[in-house]
């Protein structure tokens, strides 16, 4: 539930000070009852309605600081950067650049009209096609590259495939 707003707890303390009950304030502003009941309270006890301090450091930067800044400039760490920027600007994260190649229109029509040509195969067509992404397999020798993998190779089809063909012996 997101906090209330100066102004809206002004607001509130008027409504109540105009004979409405909590139970009724309290929906116009989208809170509970107890809130308002201890906006009330609060109100009497100081005649205020702003936040009271609370404890720990205080923060170097504020909510409107200047979007140029450094760390340098206000003493703080590149942690308190990055967490800033990531609770204030939703947009900007680290990401990796896309490498792929990029599809125009005649190759989205093409991968269409290939995809409308293989609907209507069965599984005995499939079986006759290979998948390959032109990646390297060596399969009964090492190459002397230092291979790294996401997945299990032992429970992956081509291992079981390379198993009943008989070529992954000595794999």
């Amino acid at each position: 539930m997101p906090r209330l707003s100066e102004n809206e707890r002004n607001q509130a303390i008027g409504m109540l000070a105009g004979v409405m009950s909590a139970r009724v304030v309290a929906p116009r502003f989208g809170c509970c009852r107890k809130t308002i009941n201890r906006l009330a309270s609060r109100y009497q006890q100081t005649g205020a309605v702003h936040d009271r301090q609370r404890p720990g450091r205080p923060r170097v930067m504020t909510a409107r600081a200047d979007p140029t800044f450094t760390a340098r400039q206000y003493g703080v760490s590149g942690q308190t950067i990055r967490n800033r920027l990531r609770r204030n600007a939703q947009s900007i994260r680290a990401r990796r650049p896309y490498t792929g190649q990029i599809m125009t229109q005649r190759h989205r029509a093409a991968r269409l009209l290939w995809a409308r040509r293989h609907l209507i195969w069965r599984r005995a067509d499939w079986n006759r096609v290979l998948f390959t992404d032109e990646s390297r397999f060596t399969v009964s020798h090492a190459d002397g590259r230092l291979r790294v993998t996401g997945v299990k190779m032992k429970d992956s089809p081509i291992v079981a495939l390379l198993r009943r063909t008989g070529l992954g012996e000595g794999a």
